[in-house]
């Protein structure tokens, strides 16, 4: 998604994902397998990540509400 390259249907699988597996109350999780001691696994999140996230929503047809949920979360 962040570099454009997706076909639309591969964009909307993405996002379908990214919200149903990654999106949490505090944002997006960096790992959804288990949470263990490591700094950025579940249910902690990455700064960078949710920005590179919510831009490259932002610019994905069909995806502006779930990059701004992303946001405010």
């Amino acid at each position: 998604l962040w570099l454009n390259v997706s076909t639309d249907d591969q964009s909307e699988k993405v996002a379908r994902q990214i919200e149903l597996l990654f999106l949490r109350d505090g944002g997006l999780v960096s790992t959804i397998s288990r949470q263990s001691t490591q700094q950025w696994d579940s249910p902690n999140g990455w700064a960078p990540l949710q920005l590179i996230a919510y831009r490259a929503l932002l610019k994905t047809p069909g995806q502006k509400t779930l990059a701004k949920t992303i946001r405010n979360r």
